[in-house]
């Protein structure tokens, strides 16, 4: 056993490590590796514990297999395998079925030979979504890159997987084509209400893109649901 699972199993023995496996039918991958926070929220983990098993390899596509089922309880077995000191928790009983799959790339879904690759404009930090202003376009030439990014499912958004620095090759990726904003932004709420036109502080309680409507909190503790318009002062707004 290595060094890392046989620490986690320690502090397991002194205090439990809940993860919650996430409610999804698919899983996938780009580069047929499963990662961690592929499969699970580890969100109730501390910070440093997070942190080391968030990017841990759960599980891998068998090599000439572009997919296969397995269900939540193999993967909580498996999850159990890598770090024995969590708590695995199912979100549909056990029994419930999961695909892993590869993601084809751009061209194979658009029919376009010509691979587009991407890199950064200009550094940024650690967790940071990655959008069309961040990038540049890059030529491909048969390079791969190393795993700067990565696709955080649950808010559908490309994130910077460490910080990273201007010019960083990424790779044959899918960058969101509208603006996103992420949870914790800092927002003015503007709304009207007749002749009056009210500003209320909020910070942003998901990600979402420009367009759709997101979950805010006010500073009173108020949640609402708000469209989001992408604008050069971050504003939210209602009419």
């Amino acid at each position: 056993m290595s060094l890392l699972p046989a620490f986690l199993m320690f502090l397991g023995m002194l205090q439990p490590f809940n993860v919650v496996l996430l409610n999804q039918t698919e899983i996938v991958t780009e580069d047929r590796n499963v990662v961690m926070r592929d499969i699970a929220d580890i969100s109730a983990l501390p910070p440093e514990l997070r942190a080391k098993v968030a990017n841990m390899q759960i599980l891998q596509l068998p090599p000439g297999s572009d997919s296969f089922e397995l269900s939540e309880r193999q993967l909580a077995a498996l999850v159990r395998r890598r770090v024995p000191a969590l708590h695995v928790h199912y979100s549909n009983g056990g029994g419930h079925m999961l695909r892993v799959s590869v993601a084809p790339g751009p061209d194979a879904q658009s029919g376009d030979t010509n691979t587009l690759c991407y890199s950064l404009a200009a550094a940024v930090m650690g967790g940071a979504i990655i959008q069309r202003g961040d990038v540049t376009e890059s030529a491909c030439d048969g390079r791969k890159g190393p795993r700067a990014v990565y696709f955080d499912r649950r808010h559908m958004v490309l994130r910077a997987n460490g910080d990273l620095n201007a010019g960083t090759f990424l790779g044959n990726v899918r960058i969101p084509a509208k603006p996103v904003v992420d949870r914790g932004t800092d927002l003015v709420f503007r709304f009207r209400q007749g002749p009056v036109a009210v500003e209320r502080h909020v910070r942003t309680i998901q990600a979402g893109r420009s367009g759709e409507r997101l979950f805010v909190q006010a500073q009173d503790g108020t949640v609402m649901s708000v469209p989001y318009m992408a604008s050069s002062d971050d504003v939210a707004g209602s009419e």
